[in-house]
């Protein structure tokens, strides 16, 4: 099976001279649905930070999609790894949905009938057809979470990387999101808390604490240790 994130040994400290990152080594395949859980301060958004080049490592190997992350191909790197943060409002700074979901192709030099394409069917797949007009100030927080995965989406990324995706939604949002990331065919790596998504959405999880992997395995192994969660500030389920 094909590599779709190679890290091995990756390393990172913050200015204070903290650690964040201590020799953390993973490897994901294409089409795989990744969990990384962990207590807050683990590492967990950093480690995601990395993966597009939103963040340099100071050690270590990492490649996405066969390519090295480093500055001299950044460009590429994001056009293949998509990011949604955890907050919404972070993603959205267009006047209506259709300017923040057509945001990233018109900056790639595709034509116009090619962003309306790409636009409609993102929309389409998330469960928005018809909210182009509509200002994302007015959305619901569900409905902003889900403009956000669009404007990602609508880049065609060959991985998707999310950073607590269920994070303050009502339950209604919540359903709708685990549905959405259950038809997803990118390979998914999702940072949270939401041991409940993960056991819906991901065959696979890490476990991440003080920067470190503590545990790599299967979802239903490593979530029904509770012992090995209790140890890392998780709650068994």
């Amino acid at each position: 099976m094909q590599t779709a994130i190679n890290c091995r040994n990756l390393c990172f400290s913050y200015h204070d001279g903290s650690a964040a990152l201590r020799g953390v080594s993973m490897q994901v395949t294409t089409g795989e649905r990744l969990a990384i859980v962990g207590p807050n301060g683990a590492g967990k958004s950093t480690l995601l930070l990395h993966l597009n080049g939103i963040l340099q490592r100071a050690s270590g190997l990492l490649e996405v999609c066969g390519r090295e992350v480093s500055k001299a191909n950044i460009g590429e790197i994001r056009a293949r790894v998509g990011m949604v943060f955890q907050h919404a409002d972070d993603q959205l700074f267009m006047p209506t949905v259709f300017d923040d979901v057509a945001f990233g192709p018109l900056n790639s030099g595709l034509p116009a009938e090619e962003v309306r394409r790409r636009v409609a069917e993102a929309l389409e797949q998330v469960g928005l057809a018809g909210f182009e007009s509509r200002a994302p100030y007015h959305l619901s927080g569900g409905e902003k979470k889900s403009v956000a995965i669009a404007t990602v989406l609508s880049m065609s990324p060959e991985v998707l990387v999310m950073d607590e995706p269920t994070s303050n939604l009502d339950h209604r949002a919540r359903r709708r999101l685990i549905r959405l990331l259950q038809s997803l065919r990118q390979t998914l790596v999702i940072a949270t808390h939401d041991l409940r998504m993960v056991q819906e959405v991901c065959g696979r999880v890490i476990v991440l604490d003080g920067g470190a992997v503590m545990a790599d395995g299967p979802t239903a192994a490593l979530l029904g240790d509770s012992e090995l969660l209790e140890q890392h500030g998780l709650e068994a389920i």
